[in-house]
């Protein structure tokens, strides 16, 4: 039998997503908190340097990938969260769905109430699919508040869009 690098991907899309699941929701447990406006920023970022249209720093080394250059421009706890999101998104579909899921399902979620507005009102820069998975199933924020922001105060109902966090 010929093994090829393709391997180890295929033994994944064999697997039942109920046990996906499972293995997906404890790699994703971490003590750090995602700040998911960050993350959508660098997948931003990720793409255009991909399209050659990074306008804020030199384009990566032709030796290294954007990928790894954006990845070793952050700090650890950062790194790990995008680490996490690049795995769930770059295998098969059943692990896309399964990950997407258990990625806001298990992680801490550090968001502004500033970007729960923009997240509430469809005006952030994110999928509408992965909009939809993340109040469906965000369930540990971090709610940043300045002090003397009365106005960021003003948006906290904003959270009760997330669907499976405790209501106050």
């Amino acid at each position: 039998m010929d093994q090829t690098s393709d391997a180890p991907l295929s033994d994944i899309s064999r697997l039942p997503n109920e046990i996906l699941s499972i293995i997906l929701s404890y790699t994703m447990i971490t003590d750090g908190p995602v700040d998911l406006e960050y993350i959508m920023q660098m997948g931003r970022r990720l793409q255009d340097i991909r399209n050659g249209t990074d306008t804020e720093n030199a384009e990566p080394s032709s030796l290294v990938g954007p990928e790894r250059w954006i990845l070793n421009s952050l700090v650890p706890w950062r790194r790990e969260h995008l680490l996490d999101w690049f795995l769930i998104n770059s295998t098969c579909c059943s692990s896309r769905a399964c990950g997407r899921k258990a990625f806001f399902s298990e992680k801490i979620f550090e968001l502004r109430p500033s970007f729960m507005k923009t997240l509430y009102r469809k005006t952030a820069r994110i999928s509408d699919e992965d909009r939809a998975t993340a109040l469906a199933c965000i369930s540990h924020v971090i709610a940043p508040v300045l002090s003397g922001a009365e106005a960021e105060i003003i948006l906290l109902p904003r959270y009760h869009a997330l669907q499976q966090l405790p209501h106050f």
